[in-house]
Protein backbone atom coordinates (compact mmCIF):
# COMPACT_ATOMS: atom_id res chain seq x y z
CA UNK A 1 0.00 0.00 0.00
CA UNK A 2 1.04 3.60 -0.53
CA UNK A 3 0.98 5.90 2.47
CA UNK A 4 1.47 9.63 3.04
CA UNK A 5 2.49 10.92 6.46
CA UNK A 6 1.65 14.53 7.24
CA UNK A 7 2.15 16.77 10.24
CA UNK A 8 0.85 20.07 11.55
CA UNK A 9 2.28 22.86 9.35
CA UNK A 10 4.34 20.22 7.46
CA UNK A 11 6.84 20.34 10.33
CA UNK A 12 9.40 17.52 9.95
CA UNK A 13 10.27 17.96 13.64
CA UNK A 14 7.13 16.07 14.68
CA UNK A 15 8.31 12.94 12.86
CA UNK A 16 11.92 13.33 13.94
CA UNK A 17 11.05 13.79 17.62
CA UNK A 18 8.71 10.78 17.48
CA UNK A 19 11.44 8.63 15.90
CA UNK A 20 9.49 8.13 12.66
CA UNK A 21 12.02 7.73 9.85
CA UNK A 22 9.97 9.15 6.98
CA UNK A 23 9.82 12.58 5.40
CA UNK A 24 6.70 14.75 5.70
CA UNK A 25 4.37 14.38 2.69
CA UNK A 26 6.54 11.68 1.13
CA UNK A 27 4.51 8.80 -0.33
CA UNK A 28 6.02 5.49 0.75
CA UNK A 29 5.25 1.82 0.21
CA UNK A 30 4.53 -0.27 3.30
CA UNK A 31 2.64 -3.35 4.35
CA UNK A 32 -0.73 -3.22 6.11
CA UNK A 33 0.99 -4.30 9.34
CA UNK A 34 3.53 -1.47 9.08
CA UNK A 35 0.69 0.98 8.35
CA UNK A 36 -1.32 -0.21 11.35
CA UNK A 37 1.71 -0.02 13.64
CA UNK A 38 2.65 3.47 12.43
CA UNK A 39 -0.96 4.63 12.73
CA UNK A 40 -1.19 3.35 16.32
CA UNK A 41 2.07 5.08 17.18
CA UNK A 42 0.92 8.35 15.60
CA UNK A 43 -2.32 8.11 17.61
CA UNK A 44 -0.32 7.72 20.82
CA UNK A 45 1.83 10.74 19.96
CA UNK A 46 -1.28 12.77 19.09
CA UNK A 47 -2.91 11.82 22.38
CA UNK A 48 0.21 12.80 24.35
CA UNK A 49 0.37 16.27 22.75
CA UNK A 50 -3.41 16.79 22.91
CA UNK A 51 -3.91 17.26 19.20
CA UNK A 52 -3.52 15.88 15.70
CA UNK A 53 0.21 16.45 15.22
CA UNK A 54 0.81 13.44 12.93
CA UNK A 55 -1.53 11.94 10.34
CA UNK A 56 -1.07 8.68 8.41
CA UNK A 57 -3.14 8.33 5.24
CA UNK A 58 -3.55 5.43 2.79
CA UNK A 59 -3.29 7.02 -0.65
CA UNK A 60 -3.20 3.83 -2.71
CA UNK A 61 -6.67 4.23 -4.23
CA UNK A 62 -6.18 7.93 -4.78
CA UNK A 63 -3.00 7.38 -6.75
CA UNK A 64 -4.58 4.60 -8.81
CA UNK A 65 -7.51 6.88 -9.66
CA UNK A 66 -5.12 9.69 -10.64
CA UNK A 67 -3.19 7.34 -12.94
CA UNK A 68 -6.41 6.14 -14.57
CA UNK A 69 -7.60 9.73 -15.11
CA UNK A 70 -4.29 10.70 -16.73
CA UNK A 71 -4.49 7.70 -19.07
CA UNK A 72 -8.05 8.63 -20.09
CA UNK A 73 -7.02 12.24 -20.74
CA UNK A 74 -4.09 11.11 -22.87
CA UNK A 75 -6.34 8.83 -24.93
CA UNK A 76 -8.79 11.68 -25.46
CA UNK A 77 -5.98 14.06 -26.50
CA UNK A 78 -4.67 11.51 -29.02
CA UNK A 79 -8.11 11.29 -30.69
CA UNK A 80 -8.36 15.05 -31.19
Amino acid sequence: MKVRITTVDDDQGWLDSAGINYKVNEIVEMTRDEFDQLNRYASEVNHDVCGPAISVEDVTASQENDTEAIELMQRFDNKS
